[in-house]
């Protein structure tokens, strides 16, 4: 099941970059909701803010490794950890494989998400923040008490 959450992720993602990256305009942005969100085309050769742009094989390798020691822990431990803790790391898993896809294949991560307060992002950036909140969420609340069960025992 987690495979597949990673599998829908990543093909949401690439429809609606190929969307983005096929009907706007990167001179104009578009206004959802003035004030507030827009759609605006970027191509992000870096990291958030842009950076780590002069090191493109980083921004490769890097999220490579940490892509499939996501998949290595799913596989590993599918059977042994709680479905909270196994979907948080699949949608961080999911998302970072849409934006790896991206560089791989792109050179540059397709972003379009403006809520002008932050860099702006794209679905999977959603699901990789998302993702990190539920982990800590995960860690911060249940991981304890499973602890203090093992103890008790």
């Amino acid at each position: 099941m987690y495979y597949l959450i990673i599998a829908a992720i990543v093909v949401l993602d690439q429809m609606i970059k190929a969307l983005a990256s096929s009907g706007l305009d990167p001179a104009h942005s578009v206004t959802l909701i003035d004030g507030v969100l827009y759609l605006t085309y970027v191509e992000n050769k870096g990291a958030a803010y842009n950076i780590l742009s002069q090191y493109p094989a980083l921004l490769i390798i890097l999220p490579a490794v940490l892509m499939t020691a996501g998949l290595i822990f799913l596989a590993g431990y599918r059977k042994k950890m709680k479905p909270m803790l196994l979907l948080s790391v699949s949608m961080i898993v999911g998302g970072g494989m849409g934006n790896l896809l991206d560089r791989i294949v792109r050179g540059y991560v397709v972003d379009f998400f403006n809520i002008r307060i932050i860099p702006v992002f794209n679905i999977a950036d959603i699901f990789i923040c998302a993702g990190a909140v539920l982990f800590c969420i995960y860690m911060i609340f249940f991981d304890k008490r499973e602890d203090e069960r093992r103890k008790n025992l």
